[in-house]
């Protein structure tokens, strides 16, 4: 039977020991939670409103959507488009000019 690594060998003390799975993603059977998440929600809002049917089926398709996507393009595609097509407006702050603008008058 094997040893729990802390037992295996000594650390020092400023030495930790970082979980094997720190990085793989929450899993719901073969789908990853943030995959699943739009079916579960809809699902429960479908449930809340009596259209429990249509409400299932915009959730699937959006994580079919959803699951096309992460597999196709990297984290973030999809919100930098939008905001490359002009959906999602830019923050205005004092310290970043619009882009759009032509002239800045200070």
């Amino acid at each position: 039977m094997s040893q729990p690594p802390t037992q295996q060998y000594t650390l020092q003390a400023n030495q930790n020991i970082v979980p094997y799975r720190v990085n793989e993603p929450q899993m719901v059977g073969p789908l990853n939670l943030k995959e699943i998440a739009p079916l579960v929600l809809f699902g429960l809002i479908g449930t809340a409103i009596g259209q429990t049917n249509y409400s299932v089926l915009v959730g699937g398709a959006i994580t079919i959507v959803n699951m096309k996507l992460s597999k196709n393009f990297p984290p973030g595609y999809l919100y930098h488009y939008l905001w490359y097509q002009g959906f999602i407006p830019a923050k205005v702050t004092k310290y970043f000019p619009d882009p759009i603008k032509r002239r800045f008058y200070q």
